[in-house]
């Protein structure tokens, strides 16, 4: 350090430690005579953690934005830690909403929806391979009976992927609505399609509720120019 610090460059009350850490830095003598206003007082003077900000180091007590940032990522290192930490801080609406506009975190919410859905729906599901088939005699399978069950379970996927890819749709765009006007026409087509989406759910759910898939007269005049 002496070396490093000759007597006439040394700074009279800047502590051995700001020395020893602004010592690593190109510009240490012309830095030294510099010091940064304090944050908290707006006195200019050096600590330990603005000479360890000058010369790039991580400070033990975070001040700025970024380094409190920094400070939170380190806590969170751990996984279970990070996401229960990302639950309570979405809690926050003023936190969601501003989170929700990073693009690339909407993407990576949208892609874990989806995961948790698949999911559920593995958890829920019962496997057709292992119920008992009318076709099913002495524990041989019948090979028309094994393609039936890949037809419903490749129709169900099917039909989930339809669900999930327009609930991921809307999550994407609802958000960019906000504060947007819209003209009366423009209004007018959004309901019309919004009844339209109604009466499709509807559709679904006494398809797969009671297996009847055919379409009433109402619902069949409203999806005739689809």
């Amino acid at each position: 350090m002496a070396a490093r610090w000759p007597k006439d460059q040394r700074q009279k009350g800047v502590s051995f430690e700001v020395h020893r850490i602004l010592a690593s830095t190109p510009d240490a003598y012309e830095l030294i005579q510099h010091p940064p206003a304090d944050e908290r007082t707006g006195e200019s003077r050096w600590s330990g953690d603005a000479a360890k900000r000058a010369a790039g180091w991580p400070t033990a007590t975070p001040v700025t934005v970024a380094e409190k940032v920094e400070a939170i990522r380190d806590l969170a290192q751990d996984e279970q830690v990070a996401a229960l930490a990302a639950c309570e801080l979405l809690h926050r609406p003023e936190v969601a909403f501003r989170a929700m506009r990073d693009r690339q975190a909407r993407e990576l919410v949208n892609e874990a929806q989806f995961d948790q859905a698949e999911h559920d729906e593995d958890d829920d599901e019962e496997d057709w391979w292992d119920q008992p088939e009318a076709d099913q005699d002495d524990g041989v399978l019948d090979p028309v009976a094994i393609v039936r069950g890949f037809h419903r379970a490749m129709e169900f996927t099917d039909l989930i992927g339809v669900c999930q890819g327009f609930v991921a749709g809307a999550s994407r765009l609802v958000p960019k609505l906000r504060g947007r006007e819209f003209s009366e026409s423009q209004l007018d087509l959004v309901a019309r399609n919004l009844e339209k989406i109604r009466a499709t759910a509807d559709w679904i759910e006494t398809a797969v509720s009671t297996g009847k898939v055919d379409l009433d007269e109402a619902l069949a005049e409203l999806l005739r120019d689809q």
